[in-house]
């Protein structure tokens, strides 16, 4: 019966520990991540583009900065330059998922796609999905930090 009692109370005392554990990584988890981690440039994956992404009352967006070709045109819209326009538009942050969704516009295609967003890799690479209607049919890109806002 003693040692049945010692048995119960190393397991309690385990059980407890483990539990302060893993609610303290839970802890550090969601503290590290916040809406404004997207914030900073990157590069498109093929190394063609920069994009800004900015905070502009409480939405995100992804501005083209810089293209190979300076005066690159929107495909559909050849009197407009792409410089300077959003092509990542109408980010919301989920805090529970880490991620920013919202729109992409694709000049190439002049196709605007839904779009999730998320971190990777310390926070050095952005992912982003595009799709239409559902995130399960669509095709995910990476974009890598350049600078940091």
């Amino acid at each position: 019966m003693i040692i049945q009692m010692k048995l119960l109370k190393k397991k309690i005392s385990i059980t407890l520990i483990l539990l302060i554990i893993i609610s303290s990584f839970s802890f550090i988890n969601h503290s590290y991540f916040n809406s404004d981690d997207i914030l900073g440039i990157y590069q498109s994956p093929n190394k063609k583009s920069k994009i800004k992404f900015i905070e502009k009352n409480g939405l995100y967006f992804g501005v083209l900065i810089w293209n190979i070709n300076p005066k690159i045109k929107d495909k559909f819209n050849t009197d407009k330059n792409l410089i300077g326009q959003a092509i990542f538009k109408n980010l919301t942050y989920n805090k529970y998922e880490h991620s920013w969704t919202g729109k992409f516009y694709d000049p190439e295609s002049g196709i605007t796609y839904d779009c999730d967003l998320w971190l990777e890799n310390a926070k050095r690479n952005l992912m982003a999905r595009g799709y239409i209607e559902t995130p399960f049919i669509g095709r995910t890109e990476m974009l890598k930090r350049i600078a940091k806002d």
